[in-house]
């Protein structure tokens, strides 16, 4: 039967590019051909009709319609409602067509969370309303269902990133518990060198721990709105200067930390924060992706109308197929097995970057070593 209306009633196709596609479920040949033509005047496509349920479950899967209008009562052994069970996995809105129903009717077909129910014959203006409605809605599901996959992720992330947060801090909070023992212990024993030398360890390890709380403090503004842009005028040389300072509490044994610029200071409009967070980002994941004996230089050159911030190391690299993802959230190479990250920090480098309305470009060579430039539009402020 199926066949004969397909044959008899071949369907309209609308012309208008934007019309969703729905397939019409329908014994009864008379309402099809009446829902085929009203639906064509709706500029909705219509990709076929069917009479039986198998007919339609073969139809839904060739042709990925955005809605199903089912009749309940169908031809053979399924019914309308034994349709839409069946295709419950595929997530496509149904929006039965019914001309009566008794309450277990109307309760078994309610198990499969239609999205709408037309008497028929459906007028044009209800039937308008009703695919407008079940669209409008199945389109506001999967936005919730993705916000709360993107929660799940958020959440997931941010307790592996509080996980490798307390083990790093494992370390530096080691160091002054070891040290300031020792002093304690030792006082009398210990030359002032080496208590120099202990105090300095001290002070390296908090200075290590901070950028690292820091770091916290910056993810928990991307989850939540976003960064907030408070520009202050800052002698940015100097800014720099100490932050690499402090970074190199971080590097492995045999690596060098380097800094350079082309003047002795410069004063400019700029959100110390954001400017730490980018350089702190880009230099200890130089650092980490870089091996033992090799280099990581941090050169600024001041420019009158803005900042040239380079940072270049000796490390694995990125592959190329991966560039254009670099700054995405979650985002990590697949060349990063086993040494850990976040895929927070490129991204909030990028927000950071975009705050200063600057841009971020990188080059890089796996094996060889990657290289950062971020411009940054910041006039000079001094006199």
């Amino acid at each position: 039967m199926s066949k004969l209306i397909a044959q008899v009633e071949a369907p309209q196709i609308s012309q208008d590019v934007d019309g969703r596609r729905v397939l019409i479920v329908e014994d009864e040949l008379l309402i099809a051909r009446s829902l085929s033509q009203k639906l064509n005047r709706l500029n909705y496509q219509v990709v076929g009709i069917e009479s039986s349920g198998p007919d339609a479950l073969r139809a839904v899967e060739q042709q990925q319609p955005d809605l199903v209008l089912m009749d309940i009562q169908l031809k053979g052994d399924m019914t309308g409602i034994d349709v839409a069970e069946a295709m419950r996995s595929r997530q496509i809105p149904v929006v039965y067509l019914t001309a009566f129903g008794d309450d277990g009717t109307w309760s078994e077909a309610e198990k499969t969370h239609p999205y709408g129910y037309l008497t028929k014959p459906a007028r044009l203006a209800d039937l308008k309303s009703a695919i407008k409605v079940a669209l409008a809605r199945h389109q506001e599901e999967i936005r919730l269902k993705d916000l709360l996959a993107e929660e799940r992720n958020l959440n997931q992330l941010r307790s592996a990133y509080y996980a490798m947060l307390a083990h790093d801090l494992r370390t530096p909070l080691s160091i002054i518990l070891v040290s300031a023992d020792l002093v304690r212990v030792c006082d009398e024993r210990l030359t002032e060198a080496r208590k120099n030398k202990h105090f300095e360890r001290i002070q390296s390890a908090v200075r290590q721990m901070t950028l690292q709380l820091e770091s916290v403090m910056i993810a928990e503004q991307i989850s939540a709105s976003g960064f907030t842009y408070s520009p202050d005028q800052v002698d940015v040389v100097a800014l720099l200067r100490d932050q690499v300072d402090i970074l190199r509490a971080m590097a492995i044994k045999g690596q060098s930390l380097n800094f350079c610029s082309d003047q002795g200071e410069s004063y400019r409009l700029l959100d110390p924060s954001l400017i730490k967070h980018i350089v702190n980002n880009l230099v200890s994941n130089a650092i980490k992706y870089s091996p033992q004996g090799s280099h990581v230089d941090v050169a600024l050159r001041c420019r009158a109308t803005g900042l040239e911030i380079t940072v270049q190391d000796q490390g694995i690299g990125i592959p190329a197929a991966f560039l254009d993802k670099l700054f995405g959230l979650f985002e990590r190479a697949g060349n990063v097995d086993g040494i850990e990250g976040s895929g927070i920090g490129l991204h909030s480098v990028k927000q950071a970057v975009d705050c200063h309305q600057g841009e971020i470009k990188v080059t890089s060579e796996e094996g060889k070593g990657t290289r950062f430039l971020v411009k940054l539009p910041a006039p000079s402020l001094d006199l």
